[in-house]
């Protein structure tokens, strides 16, 4: 009796046992249909760094596909964002080169393969090119209204790459859609690049400094328009000894809309008084304009002005001989009168270092013969100074023929007996008036 009842413990054991494997092996078996196994292909942005200032790279995969595995529960939220794909350039140079593909995943996963595992680069020297941003108008304004000149903001582009790549880039260009506006359309809209071909181009592989710009264009109803100056106003004086040298307007000038009647009576448009009492130096402002009554201004009521201060001229008295230049040694070159006085202008302390010796005043008499002649008097001195007074302007040369002494004729007789050696001593002091047949008697 004991022995059936411990063979039937030793079985239910056994049963437990089985139950036990059958219910972990039923648990792997629907976990597995539930939450499998797989694998998923990822593409991932390459990000590449520490290349060197000056280079830029022509040539590059942008991306790399990563194939991992996991668990379905995982690898169904798995994206982009869990990866990092890195190729570091540190060494890189100019030219060709390949570089292996490294990537760390963020999430608990296997990576089983990368495609590519290995990469091309291609490195050119950094190159800037520096051109003017076009605009393409397309659409229409309303019915009954006029679009204007657009203005862009900044109206140039700095672009750097590879120099091949800048020599294809020919034009910066904004597109703009009128879109039946009704007034002034005001937006910040991208840079696109075009080549030759007008054919859009990529510009991952170039750098567009800005990217956007801001772009104004005037609409208004249709109606008479002018274009006149602008006129700067400045209100008190500068700081003593200090003048205004230049005042610069920007814009220089302005587009009018109003009735025919208003515009015929408005020739100029002035700014408010800019206050320049005791500046001494430069000074730029941003000042409205003072618009008439019904006057319409197409492109903004302000404008930008530039008041350039100087220390005002002081001047100096020089007497300097006149030096005559290219003289002929047949010719001699009398001056009347032989001196001349300049007046000389600049900055205080230049004016103030001068020495007579710093300027030269001379007159050309090359190609002068014989005769009287009003010649014009040159003066060069320092580039810094300025001759505003020359007296006289003009100065009288006389120029005659030199005078050269006549050799006296040599005797013919001088046999003896004929006063040969008297005749000698005459010759020499021809000078005197005594003469060969005075020695004789």
């Amino acid at each position: 009796m004991e022995k059936k009842e411990s063979q039937a413990g030793i079985n239910n054991l056994a049963y437990k046992i089985i139950a036990i494997l059958i219910s972990v092996a039923l648990w792997f078996y629907v976990s597995d249909l539930q939450n499998p196994v797989l694998e998923k292909t990822i593409p991932i942005d390459i990000q590449y760094t520490s290349l060197s200032e000056d280079l830029v790279l022509s040539s590059k995969e942008k991306t790399v596909s990563v194939v991992v595995q996991g668990e379905k529960k995982v690898i169904d939220a798995l994206g982009p964002q869990d990866f990092l794909a890195t190729i570091d350039l540190k060494d890189m140079g100019l030219g060709e080169k390949n570089y292996p593909v490294n990537v760390k995943s963020l999430a608990a996963v296997e990576i089983i393969r990368l495609n590519p595992k290995e990469v091309k680069i291609v490195a050119d020297k950094l190159a800037t090119k520096q051109i003017p941003v076009q605009t393409f108008l397309y659409g229409e304004v309303a019915p009954g209204y006029k679009n204007y000149r657009p203005e862009v903001n900044p109206s140039q582009v700095v672009i750097k790459g590879s120099e091949k790549q800048l020599k294809e880039v020919v034009s910066a260009l904004i597109d703009i859609n009128l879109n039946y506006a009704t007034e002034n359309i005001k937006l910040n809209l991208p840079i696109k690049l075009q080549d030759s071909q007008n054919n859009w181009l990529d510009l991952e592989s170039l750098f567009v400094l800005p990217e956007s710009a801001e772009v104004f264009v005037p609409v208004s109803k249709d109606m008479p328009e002018k274009t006149v100056s602008i006129k700067p106003i400045l209100e008190g004086t500068p700081a003593e000894d200090f003048e205004v040298s230049r005042v610069v307007l920007e814009p220089e000038v302005v587009k009018l809309l109003g009735e025919y009647s208003t515009l015929e009576a408005v020739d100029i448009i002035q700014t408010i008084p800019v206050d320049i009492t005791g500046i001494s130096e430069d000074i730029t402002r941003d000042v409205a304009l003072d618009i008439p009554q019904d006057i319409v201004l197409l492109y903004g009521t302000r404008v930008k002005i530039m008041v350039q201060i100087r220390e005002k001229p002081v001047s100096k008295n020089f007497k300097l001989a006149v030096a005559v230049v290219n003289p002929s040694a047949d010719f001699k070159a009398t001056l009347s009168p032989s001196e001349v006085t300049i007046r000389a202008v600049g900055e205080k302390e230049a004016v103030g270092n001068l020495l007579t010796s710093n300027f030269i005043a001379s007159v050309d008499v090359a190609n002068l013969g014989e005769g009287v002649f009003e010649v014009p008097v040159d003066i060069s001195g320092p580039n810094s100074i300025d001759i505003q007074q020359l007296t006289p302007p003009k100065i009288k040369v006389t120029i005659k023929k030199i005078e050269k002494p006549v050799e006296p004729e040599e005797q013919g007789d001088s046999t003896p007996g004929s006063g040969g050696t008297g005749s000698g001593n005459t010759g020499n002091t021809s000078n005197t008036g005594l003469g060969t047949g005075r020695t004789a008697q």
